[in-house]
């Protein structure tokens, strides 16, 4: 699986590596605004195809992460999907860290992904 993390001609790219064979990843940044804002209401208003938590603490800290993913169905609805050839998943991956000594102070960070491949299409959790 090819991993690419910028876009710009990245479409291309990711043309090539499904001609080749290969699946791709590719991370959402701010130089896609409407696909981002189009994921982001996709996250807001659809239950998720399934989701895995880990929670782990080490080094006075309780990290917590949540993967969900979703179908490209409603991309379509909103004509993105013809300009991505064989999208099939959208990932929103969260990840919430807490300090022990200072509960108040909670970072949180969201990444968002798209990827050809049919990845964990079942509902898993894990908390360990």
């Amino acid at each position: 699986m090819a991993f690419c993390v910028e876009f710009g001609g990245i479409r291309l790219v990711a043309e090539q590596i499904l001609l080749q064979g290969g699946d791709h990843l590719m991370s959402l940044k701010g130089n896609q605004p409407i696909l981002m804002d189009l994921t982001e209401s996709i996250f807001n208003r659809t239950v998720p195809m399934s989701t895995y938590i880990t929670e782990e603490k080490s080094h006075g800290r309780l990290e917590k992460r949540t993967c969900s993913i979703f179908d490209t169905a409603l991309l379509e609805q909103e004509g993105m999907y013809e300009q991505w050839t064989g999208l099939k998943r959208i990932i929103k991956m969260d990840r919430e860290h807490t300090q022990d000594d200072i509960r108040s102070h909670k970072k949180k960070q969201c990444c968002q992904f798209i990827g050809n491949a049919q990845i964990c299409t079942g509902n898993a959790q894990e908390t360990g």
